[in-house]
């Protein structure tokens, strides 16, 4: 009898596995620009991959890591892309099935030099990045060349590898307006 119950439950354990792995490919994405295809899937990380070229705008967000309370190490945490209403419809968001969620923002790859340039050069950014701040923020223009959807601590997140960032308008303050979006 405890021999049945055993093989009972590790079926029980394969059978809750496989659905797990099913889970991650059975999701339904919002409509988004055909510019972005859908290119693999990762069952290990629930990762979906799309690739295609496409130019977004929205507010870049950099989160500095504090040496202390009032002074930034310089070293860059999170480089969060809050993309315009326009763009945000661009973009798929996993609206229905593993964990679905909006597209908050876009974790971004932005090459540290592109960053320098958006944030006023290399003396503006040298004195943001070891300033005060804890996060600072700039309208901006991105072009991605690949873009994911991935679980990440429980939740859906995504992320775009950069291929150009750029000022959006004229300069102005630097501080962040409004703030970076905090979770996952």
């Amino acid at each position: 009898m405890n021999k049945i119950a055993v093989l009972l439950a590790c079926l029980a354990t394969s059978c809750a596995l496989a659905q797990g792995n099913d889970a991650g490919r059975n999701v339904t994405f919002s409509k988004y620009s055909p510019l972005l295809q859908l290119a693999s899937y990762d069952e290990k990380t629930h990762t979906h991959e799309f690739h295609g070229t496409i130019r977004l705008t929205g507010t870049l967000f950099l989160v500095f890591d504090m040496e202390a309370s009032d002074r930034a190490n310089g070293e860059i945490n999170f480089r969060k892309f809050v993309p315009d209403p326009e763009s945000t419809a661009q973009l798929p968001a996993v609206v229905q099935g593993f964990y679905s969620g909006a597209v908050r923002y876009v974790n971004l790859d932005a090459p540290l030099d592109q960053l320098v340039g958006l944030f006023g050069g290399k003396e503006t950014f040298t004195r943001l990045s070891h300033g005060t701040l804890h996060e600072v923020s700039e309208r901006a223009e991105v072009v991605l060349d690949s873009y994911s959807a991935t679980v990440e601590c429980d939740s859906r997140t995504y992320w775009g590898h950069t291929v150009s960032v750029k000022a959006l308008s004229e300069r102005r303050q630097t501080a962040s307006r409004g703030s970076a979006p905090h979770g996952c």
